[in-house]
């Protein structure tokens, strides 16, 4: 495989998303130190058992984590401009805190292994949520989520 530099604008001119879903890209150390500026960020089935490091995607929209092996989001940067985050199809087992993520508006845990729906108090934009497929036997207050408009809770255990 040729080396592949994102940095090198003939590239990525003008780029509105960056997908690496599929791809043996994530070990190559350019895309580590690379800052690109763009809008949505697709990791979907590219074996990942942490975050990236996300913290060199500044203007992140939307980010799909999708298919992967991530069983914790704990580390997940502060990214102010995030309204969609995909973790569909993951480890998780639970919810975390998402305080870095404050205008996220779109938040999919499906197919995880969730047990409590908790820690959503920093997420008071989310109209979104889908949490189907998971082991859910609780949920805690979800009252502070007044732009709540899709729940989705289906197939829980």
């Amino acid at each position: 495989m040729a080396n592949f530099d994102p940095s090198d604008p003939t590239i990525l001119p003008q780029c509105e998303g960056f997908n690496i879903s599929n791809s043996e890209l994530l070990n190559q150390n350019s895309l580590k130190t690379t800052v690109i500026d763009e809008s949505e960020v697709n990791f979907m089935h590219s074996g990942l058992k942490h975050l990236p490091d996300l913290s060199q995607f500044t203007q992140i929209q939307i980010l799909c984590l999708r298919r992967n092996e991530i069983s914790s989001i704990v580390s997940i940067p502060f990214l102010p401009l995030l309204k969609e985050l995909d973790l569909y199809d993951n480890l998780l087992d639970r919810i975390e805190p998402l305080n870095n993520v404050p205008n996220l508006i779109t938040l999919d845990i499906s197919f995880n292994n969730v047990r409590m729906v908790e820690n959503l108090e920093p997420l008071s934009l989310l109209e979104n949520l889908y949490l189907i497929q998971n082991k859910i036997s609780e949920i805690q207050c979800l009252s502070h989520l007044k732009f709540l408009i899709v729940l989705e809770l289906g197939a829980n255990r």
